[in-house]
């Protein structure tokens, strides 16, 4: 069966086995994203919407099952720094959900052309998101390893995965929000490095149609990208299975096919 398979897939285009690990990856990111945006804003509403990042709390164990938050005495972290953990993610799962949606609707639309502006595009976006992403990780790492140490420079017989199981005084009763914090963290990691895939993937096909056409001694499509560098913006080059190039250009008045 899993020769069956791999002969399948040998058989397929490239333009099939790109198309399916783009929807593939994107579904990953998607998932990855969601596991880490719910935690996060499940934390931040048990603190009552105060940012527990590079926090110092002021706490205290009252019968070894209790924690008792001093609201007035505790430093609690800046606002921006919770919602960039929190929305970064949740940017990221809508992203990839539209190249989802768009690389579905790409077979539905034309299934014999790629389209080169959306390799460059998506190389340049996957990049963003996944640069965006290592910031909020590396914030939400930081700032989980801070709070934790505070916590336990003021009760050094306790650590943060046990404070979390106790009932805390002034908020929402227990919340495993330490737990949660470190899935956050996990999959924001692997988020940013899946998008971080997706954007060498995407450059990496750009390129080697690039390649591939520079290589061609037809001046209609070796040269076909800087000659028309100019209309770049309100054209779209597609690349077939044997590396020729159509230009499909939009006016006020009709369509045509170059």
């Amino acid at each position: 069966m899993s020769d069956v398979r791999g002969t399948m897939l040998d058989k397929l285009p490239k333009r099939h086995k790109f198309r399916f690990s783009q929807i593939f990856v994107n579904g990953i990111v998607f998932v990855l994203s969601l596991c880490a945006c719910i935690p996060s804003g499940w934390t931040y509403n048990f603190f009552n919407f105060e940012c527990v990042l590079y926090a110092d709390l002021s706490v205290s164990v009252k019968d070894n099952s209790t924690v008792v938050l001093d609201w007035a005495g505790s430093t609690w972290g800046k606002p921006t720094q919770c919602h960039v953990v929190t929305y970064a993610p949740v940017v990221a799962a809508i992203h990839a959900f539209i190249w989802i949606w768009f690389y579905l609707q790409m077979e539905e639309l034309d299934g014999k052309i790629q389209s080169l502006p959306a390799l460059l595009f998506g190389c340049v976006l996957h990049g963003c998101i996944s640069l965006a992403l290592l910031v909020s990780s590396g914030m939400l790492t930081g700032g989980v390893n801070k709070l934790c140490h505070n916590l336990q420079s003021r009760l050094p017989t306790y650590s943060c995965s046990q404070l979390e199981d106790m009932q805390w005084t002034t908020l929402k009763g227990t919340e495993e929000f330490y737990t949660y914090m470190k899935v956050t963290e996990v999959c924001t990691w692997f988020s940013a490095i899946t998008s971080a895939v997706l954007a060498v993937l995407n450059g990496y096909r750009a390129w080697s149609i690039i390649s591939q056409l520079k290589r061609r001694g037809d001046p209609e499509t070796g040269s076909v990208l800087l000659r028309r560098g100019r209309q770049f913006g309100s054209s779209h080059f597609f690349l077939d299975e044997s590396f020729s190039v159509r230009s499909l250009t939009v006016d006020r008045r009709t369509s045509n096919i170059v």
